[in-house]
């Protein structure tokens, strides 16, 4: 599969900023997924690329709410749906 590229142009304390997304997923779901965040950062007149790689190998809901129960954590709210692209895990200790 080629890589996809996510990018996103944003404002944190008072100063903007553009960050750029690279995910290279893999044939299998076995396979880690890479993931390169890009962050380009601006000094007076020069702009230095800082590239941060990121391995993620993933995991289903059950597994996480099994790691989060061995790290001695217990969720407490979460807004997982099977049909859902994402969801939010609140745990507390």
């Amino acid at each position: 599969m080629a890589p996809r590229v996510q990018s996103s142009k944003d404002e944190h304390v008072n100063a903007q900023y553009v960050s750029a997304y690279v995910w290279d997923f893999p044939q299998s779901a076995d396979e880690p997924v890479r993931v390169e965040v890009l962050l380009p950062l601006e000094d007076e007149d020069t702009v230095d690329l800082h590239i941060y790689p990121i391995v993620y190998h993933p995991f289903t809901f059950q597994q996480l709410q099994e790691r989060l129960a061995e790290a001695g954590l217990t969720v407490i709210e979460n807004n997982h749906s099977p049909d859902r692209g994402a969801y939010w895990v609140i745990a507390v200790a």
